[in-house]
């Protein structure tokens, strides 16, 4: 069994997770999204509707960063940012904020990981994950047992 050192996320690192992750997962519509931008914008003369998809491609990733902002700093939120400490074992994974609160997961039911700066994201949903940063092993060698134990069968 390993532990981890105390884990504590900034709402700056949670909002660049965040963002990283979402451009991970969405580059293609970001991609799609600048190549209608530059073949509008390279026209030599612009029309009104290219003047609204101009402004359509343009503020959507604009408002999907504020979207990501209003929720990271959420009050609502807050449990994202507490301090924790993870025991892992050959099939438990359970997560301490205190001594009263705790979560335990089985390793079979995470169904995915991947590594995003320098952080491990084991998901237990979709859009719900466990963040352990390669700094919050104590040895490399736990870093490393929890990857081939945990990550290598996973990462998609």
């Amino acid at each position: 069994m390993i532990q981890t050192n105390p884990i504590t996320l900034s709402k700056e690192q949670f909002f660049k997770l965040l963002l990283v992750r979402y451009i991970k997962q969405k580059w293609w519509l970001l991609t799609i999204m600048l190549i209608f931008v530059v073949s509008i914008a390279s026209q030599d003369v612009l029309e009104r509707t290219d003047f609204i998809f101009l402004a359509m491609f343009i503020s959507y990733p604009l408002l999907i960063v504020f979207q990501l902002w209003r929720w990271v700093n959420s009050d609502e939120n807050k449990a994202f940012l507490t301090e924790r400490i993870y025991c892992v074992n050959d099939s438990l994974i359970t997560g301490k904020t205190d001594e009263n609160n705790f979560s335990t997961v089985e390793k079979n039911n995470l169904i995915k990981s991947e590594i995003i700066l320098g952080t491990y994201l084991l998901y237990i949903t979709k859009n719900q994950f466990f963040y352990l940063p390669f700094s919050s092993f104590q040895s490399e060698e736990d870093r490393i047992w929890f990857e081939n134990n945990y990550i290598s069968r996973r990462t998609n």
